[in-house]
């Protein structure tokens, strides 16, 4: 008897594991059901009875098991949602049960389109990226369905976790915005800016104090194009920010200098230079500074180190 205990436990762990997580076995059990019944249609006009009862217990098999996936799928992100809710009422007043079904039902017709079609991931963030001199073009990812982000693991320090689960923000709104056209001609690329996103939310492990998990939802992904030469850097490339090495040794500024150059640089090369030749790569102009905005200098509290920070307005980036 508890043999069968420990084989029920670690079947309904599986099955907690996978259905409605896994997108691999999705996409399995969605094509074997299109598949099988296919197949039942071709064997119920060409072939026996018996061959046709066989296809068609294939089929049903696929079709509950894809079903089973999308209403798991959909609990989870029903569950998700209402904690959400509940965690933001007094601020928002909460979700109206329409609007709470809505999101539900897309939810469930995403992961299917994905299952049955893995480029749709793709085509839904398609279309061109906002030209330079306009206003960055914002994908509102929230809804197809919510784009969630979590930290693998518990991570310590917390300000550690919180950074990971911002780049993985900022990874995702890169895929996103890579897949957008700029005018490739006149050697523009779209480039991710800051990804918009809800509060970031952190929890403490119960078996590792000090380490934590963060979450955060990635509403929207702004893109914006850019050409290899004078640019306004986005964020987080737009700040130059320095302290002093040691308590009075005053070289903060040349710090943030430095700082700055290689936010620029950093900025910079995320952009593509036009052929030819096709091996140039744009990086920040040695032989210039990033051109700031005001200064300001002040003392952290922490550290009782001097600090320098400054705006970036400008950064001098080159083809070579």
């Amino acid at each position: 008897m508890g043999r069968l205990r420990s084989s029920l436990r670690r079947v309904a762990g599986v099955i907690q594991r996978k259905l409605g997580v896994c997108p691999y076995c999705m996409r399995a059990s969605a094509l074997g059901a299109v598949v099988g019944w296919i197949l039942y249609l071709a064997s119920a006009l060409l072939s026996s009875w018996l061959l046709s009862l066989l296809v068609l217990l294939a089929a049903s098999a696929f079709t509950l098991l894809i079903a089973a996936h999308l209403v798991a799928y959909m609990v989870r992100v029903g569950l998700h949602l209402r904690h959400r809710d509940r965690m933001t009422r007094p601020a928002s007043g909460g979700l109206a049960r329409r609007e709470f079904l809505g999101l539900i039902l897309k939810a469930g017709a995403y992961a299917l389109a994905v299952a049955l079609l893995p480029s749709a991931r793709l085509f839904a963030q398609a279309g061109a990226c906002q030209k330079q001199d306009g206003t960055p073009k914002s994908h509102d990812v929230a809804t197809k369905p919510p784009t969630f982000t979590e930290t693998a693991m518990f991570i310590s320090p917390l300000t550690a976790a919180e950074e990971e689960v911002l780049k993985q923000a900022r990874a995702k709104c890169k895929a996103v915005c890579d897949a957008k056209a700029c005018d490739a001609a006149q050697g523009t690329t779209c480039v991710a800016l800051e990804p918009v996103r809800g509060p970031l939310t952190c929890k403490e492990s119960q078996d590792q104090p000090g380490f934590f998990r963060c979450s955060t939802e990635v509403k929207q992904c702004p893109c914006k194009c850019y050409t290899c030469q004078d640019n306004t850097p986005p964020a987080p490339y737009n700040e130059a920010y320095g302290e002093e090495s040691g308590v009075g040794t005053g070289d903060e500024g040349p710090n943030m200098e430095a700082d700055g150059k290689a936010k620029c640089d950093e900025f910079c090369k995320k952009i593509k230079c036009p052929p030819p030749p096709a091996d140039r790569v744009c990086k920040q102009n040695p032989n210039k500074n990033p051109n700031y905005g005001k200064r300001k200098t002040g003392r952290n509290q922490h550290s009782n180190k001097r600090y320098s920070r400054a705006p970036i307005t400008k950064c001098q980036c080159i083809c070579a």
